[in-house]
């Protein structure tokens, strides 16, 4: 598992990365990890370059 902590603009965001040997694979999360954000783009590198996290509550 890996975990990044964003910070600059992205302050606040952490995100835990699993890499599953197949899609049946059972995982336990961390605590605070509370949404799974598989696939949603918004989450990406190039999204979060162009709309940072501290933005997304202020729109």
């Amino acid at each position: 598992m890996n975990v990044n902590e964003f910070h600059g603009e992205n302050s606040g965001l952490w995100l835990a990365e699993v890499e599953l040997q197949s899609e049946n694979e059972s995982v336990t999360l961390l605590k605070w990890a509370i949404q799974e954000v598989t696939g949603d783009e918004k989450y990406y590198n190039d999204f979060l370059s162009k709309y940072p996290f501290l933005t997304w509550y202020n729109e």
